[in-house]
């Protein structure tokens, strides 16, 4: 992941951060596979509907936006699709190549993701995001001692569970 200076005249410098590797936009997606998590969560894999290019490893915290095909108004006007944000799970055995979310059924888009069928396209983004743990591994591998706490709760432990695996792969 670069890291590019970004400023405007009415704010402080802040960084912008830029996914590298992957594709630009949206990709087409397949739902290969849905396991209920609890009662309201469910875990959905995507793999590529196109022979594209290779979908980068995962890191752990990174999320991917989903194009979902809902119809209505709002205060900007009309609209025929919602575009929404999903942490990223670690995928399971046989999910190599895969994107897998998990989407708790809460809301009109997630409530489409629930009832999806398998077989079903959606548009996808890459993996993007910059919540990983980058250099604080080293520090955890450095020193034995170090404190380690997690907190989330509900369908927010998805980041935690990743973040975790890859402590625990990491600490081994």
């Amino acid at each position: 992941m670069a890291t590019l200076p970004m400023s405007s005249s009415l704010a402080k410098p802040r960084l912008l951060r830029i996914q590298v590797g992957g594709w630009t936009g949206r990709r087409a997606f397949v739902l290969k596979k849905k396991e209920a998590v609890s009662s309201i969560i469910q875990r959905l894999s995507f793999e590529a509907a196109d022979d594209g290019e290779d979908i980068p490893p995962v890191i752990p915290g990174q999320f991917t936006t989903v194009w979902v095909p809902v119809e209505g108004e709002g205060k900007h006007g009309k609209y025929t699709e919602q575009p929404r944000h999903y942490t990223l799970a670690i995928p399971s055995s046989g999910e190599e190549g895969c994107l897998s979310i998990s989407v708790k059924k809460e809301g009109i888009v997630s409530s489409y993701l629930h009832e999806a069928a398998i077989g079903s396209k959606w548009d996808l983004s890459a993996p993007r995001g910059c919540f990983v743990m980058s250099g604080v591994e080293k520090l955890w591998l450095t020193v034995p001692d170090a404190p380690i706490v997690f907190l989330s709760a509900g369908v927010g432990i998805t980041p935690g569970m990743s973040l975790f695996g890859r402590l625990s792969c990491c600490l081994a």
